[in-house]
Parts: structure tokens; C-alpha cells; sequence
């Protein structure tokens, strides 16, 4: 009996065995059908493909191309597009896979199963479909099936290029990034009118590019003022629309029979074909329209489209509330050290005049023979800067005022004059003209520099002469 259940158990253990070698083999079998390759396993052709469609993060897209355009699948109204769509099939232009896993027998293991994404492209010859698996765990390569069959390990991850949103593939609208604008013009509820134009004769100064015109008179602006200006309009990103199918009849409804805004912004756009950073590309100009619905509701059309926008209250507020004290420099004077003929002020009753000469760049400053240092003088007038524009308060007491000619044809005269308003600011004005309020230490620092150099005028030379008696 004893010898009847030894002989038992040991032909189980033979069973395990046995059972224990199949599995192996098995496995055995499994490990050699995964094979390294070097290949393009799948290589989609622009030309031949009529349809692409895919799942992922659980939703569905569907693209149709009839006669080379793509449209969207259901909605014939939607803008795709094209470039993106492009951009999308070049990715799948050659999957490449780096080894091959055939008679795959349990697909759960390389998480396709249940896949993350399926992309099929269909031809006139028939569909692939494309399903993406999970990572390995040796090299984060993903997984993916051909039709369901076959399973490859593939080099660059094809999911990463698919999104889930169909707005990604919308053709919305563009305003140029500009190499150079060449005017602007608002109307509505602002109205401005901006050029841009290299070394104009419209001031004493050709350092401003930016002008504001007014009828027949063209007053200089801050190229960085106005570069934040144009910033609200010109670098928006088209995204948020409210609608993408807006039809000409439609265009009342939404108020742009009657525009709240009008932005016409000409230029010229950046051209790839150029080499030369120095050259334009061809003229654009494009039109912005804003309706303001109330306090919190904007739209925005470009041109001709179909798309309207959203626009920020708080971008409209800013944009509209752009005027010409908003975006005029804020120097009372902008010169440089050789375009000073004389600088003229007085101390107390006595008026002193610095003669500027330059030679070879070099300015030389003297007073009634003497040579000074007046660059500090020059570089005091200069960095005067209007902190708050106001053309209404009136002059009070002067504290300092200097007069600077320069050397050109018209031997153009620029009149400072520093009022006393507080402890801490004056009112200046240019030629008569009130501009606004300087800190008071700029004016300070002007006038005692001023009046050092004058007071210790021809000292250099009697010390020099006290020190030769004096040997």
C-alpha cells in the first residue's frame, strides 16, 4: 500500500515536470519570435489617402480629402487646416521599427488590448490601422500593432503627434509677425493715426521712427511705447471663437455691420525666401474689426472670415485708451553732444554761453575762451524726462531755464524752462509749450551743475598760475 502511493505521487511529480518543460518551451518558442529589425513598417502616402481618422483620449476625429483639400468628416463648415493636417501625415511618412514580435498570442502584454490610440489612413487600395500599445520597460519604446497583427517596437513615439481636440486642426486667422509696419489707423472708439518712417525731417531729431499724424503736422513717438502699443493687436493668438461659420448675413447679428473699432495696419511681413535680414518681404495689410458688446463681451473679425473671436475686456480698455500723450517720448529733448551749437543760462543776472565745437567726434566746450567740461551739462539736459504729461497747469515760479542752438541749417532753437511746483516735482515747458512735471532732482542736478562750472570758470588756469609763482 505504501508502495502504491509512493508510485502515485511520483507520477504526479512526473506530470509537473513534464507540464513544467512545455511551458518552458513555450516561453522558448515566444522569446525567439521577437526578432530586431531595421525598417519602415508603415509609410503613409499624401498623395493616395483619402481619409484619416483616429481615437484617442476617447474621442473620435474623422478627415476627408476631396480634391486635395481635407474637410472635416460630418461638418463641411469647419475650416481645417491643411498645413496641420500635413504636418500630421509627414509624421507617419515612415514609422520606423527597431524589432518585430509576430504570432503574438496574448496582445494584453503590449497594452493592445486595449489601446491608447488607433489612427487609420485609408487609400482608394484600402485601410491600415495603426493601434498604440504601451512602453517597454527596457527602453521606453511603444508598442504597436499593423491591422491587429503583427507587433513592433518602434523608434519615435507616433501617439505624441495626435490630439483629441478639433479645434487644433481649425485654420484660424493670423496677423503677421511684421518686419516692419508701415501705418496704423484707428477709428471708432479710438482714433490715431501712425506711420512709420526712417530719418524724417519732421523735428529737430531723426531719432524717432514712429509718428503720430494730425492733418499736416507729424509729432515723433516712442518706438517703445509704441511697440507695446501695437503688441495688442499684432501678436494676438487666434483661438478662443465664439464662431467659425459666420455667413455675410449673419454679420449684423453679431454688430459688424457697424464695428465699434477699426484697425488697418499695412506693413511688410518677414519673407523666408530672403537671406538678407535687411530685406522686406511683400506688403500686407490686414483689418481688425472689435465690437463691444458690453463691458465684458468683445468680438474680433479679421478681414473677410468666418471666425469670430473673443476679445479680453481688459486688452480693449488698454488698446482704446492709447492716445497721443500715452505714446510720445518722454525726454523733453533728445539730442546728442554734436548736434549742440550753444547752451545758453543765466545765474543770478549774469547769462553764460557754452560754444560746443566738434571735431572728429570730439566736442570741445568753452565759455568766453575757457575750455569747460560740459558734457555733464549735456547729458543733465537730456536725461530731463516728463514723468507726468499735462498741458493745462499754468507756469509758476521759475527755478532754471537753458536754451540750447544747434548746428543745423535752421540753427534750431530748443527753450527749457523748470517751474517750481512741489518738493518733489516741476513743471517744464519746451519753447513756450507746457508739457508736464520732472522730478525735481533732474532740475536740481541741471541747475547746480550748471552753476558750479560757471563758478569755478577759468580756476584750473589761475591755480596753475598761483602754482608757478608759487616754484
Amino acid at each position: 500500500m505504501k508502495r502504491k502511493k509512493t508510485l502515485i505521487i511520483l507520477c504526479a511529480l512526473l506530470v509537473l515536470i513534464i507540464g513544467g518543460i512545455v511551458i518552458v518551451n513555450a516561453v522558448e518558442k515566444h522569446v525567439e519570435s521577437i526578432s530586431t529589425i531595421d525598417e519602415v513598417v508603415y509609410a503613409a502616402d499624401a498623395e493616395s489617402l483619402t481619409e484619416i481618422k483616429w481615437t484617442f483620449e476617447d474621442k473620435t476625429l474623422d478627415f476627408v480629402k476631396t480634391d486635395d483639400v481635407w474637410t472635416y468628416s460630418g461638418d463641411d463648415s469647419f475650416p481645417v487646416d491643411q498645413e496641420e493636417i500635413s504636418y500630421l501625415i509627414e509624421n507617419f511618412a515612415e514609422v520606423h521599427a527597431s524589432f518585430i514580435i509576430e504570432d503574438v498570442e496574448d496582445y494584453s502584454q503590449y497594452g493592445l488590448d486595449d489601446p491608447e490610440a488607433e489612427i487609420t489612413f485609408v487609400t482608394s487600395d484600402g485601410e491600415t490601422t495603426l493601434s498604440c500599445g504601451t512602453f517597454s520597460t527596457m527602453d521606453s519604446k511603444r508598442y504597436i500593432s499593423i491591422n491587429g497583427g503583427t507587433v513592433y517596437l518602434i523608434d519615435d513615439d507616433i501617439e505624441e503627434y495626435l490630439s483629441s481636440e478639433k479645434d487644433d486642426y481649425l485654420d484660424n486667422d493670423e496677423i503677421p509677425y511684421y518686419q516692419q509696419i508701415e501705418s496704423v489707423e484707428l477709428t471708432g472708439d479710438s482714433n490715431l493715426s501712425l506711420i512709420y518712417e526712417e530719418d524724417a525731417t519732421y523735428d529737430y531729431t531723426t531719432s524717432y521712427n514712429y509718428y503720430l499724424k494730425d492733418g499736416d503736422t507729424y509729432l515723433p513717438l516712442s518706438d517703445s511705447f509704441v511697440t507695446s502699443f501695437l503688441g495688442y493687436f499684432t501678436h494676438i493668438t487666434f483661438s478662443d471663437y465664439v464662431t467659425y461659420c459666420v455667413t455675410d448675413e449673419e454679420l449684423s447679428n453679431w454688430g459688424f455691420d457697424a464695428p465699434s473699432l477699426t484697425i488697418h495696419v499695412k506693413g511688410y511681413g518677414y519673407d523666408t525666401d530672403f537671406t538678407d535680414d535687411n530685406d522686406l518681404g511683400e506688403e500686407e495689410d490686414h483689418y481688425l474689426y472689435f465690437k463691444k458688446i458690453d463691458d465684458e463681451t468683445i468680438y474680433l473679425r479679421v478681414d473677410e472670415s468666418k471666425i469670430i473671436y473673443s476679445y479680453t475686456a481688459e486688452d480693449y480698455e488698454t488698446l482704446t485708451g492709447y492716445d497721443y500723450e500715452s505714446l510720445r517720448p518722454t525726454a523733453v529733448v533728445d539730442i546728442s553732444a554734436s548736434q549742440v551749437q550753444t547752451i545758453t543760462a543765466s545765474i543770478d543776472s549774469d547769462q553764460y554761453i557754452i560754444d560746443a565745437e566738434t571735431i572728429d567726434d570730439i566736442v570741445t566746450y568753452t565759455v568766453n575762451g575757457y575750455e569747460i567740461e560740459g558734457s555733464t551739462i549735456v547729458s543733465d539736459i537730456t536725461s530731463l524726462s516728463v514723468k507726468e504729461f499735462d498741458s493745462t497747469k499754468a507756469p509758476g515760479t521759475e527755478e532754471f531755464s537753458v536754451t540750447i542752438v544747434l548746428n543745423d541749417e535752421a540753427n534750431t532753437s530748443l527753450a527749457i524752462s523748470l517751474y517750481r511746483v512741489d518738493g518733489d516735482s516741476c513743471l517744464v515747458t519746451l519753447n513756450g509749450e507746457t508739457l508736464g512735471l520732472v522730478d525735481r532732482s533732474q532740475m536740481s542736478t541741471l541747475k547746480e551743475d550748471f552753476i558750479t562750472t560757471m563758478l569755478n570758470l577759468g580756476k584750473e588756469s589761475t591755480d596753475e598760475a598761483d602754482q608757478e609763482i608759487s616754484d
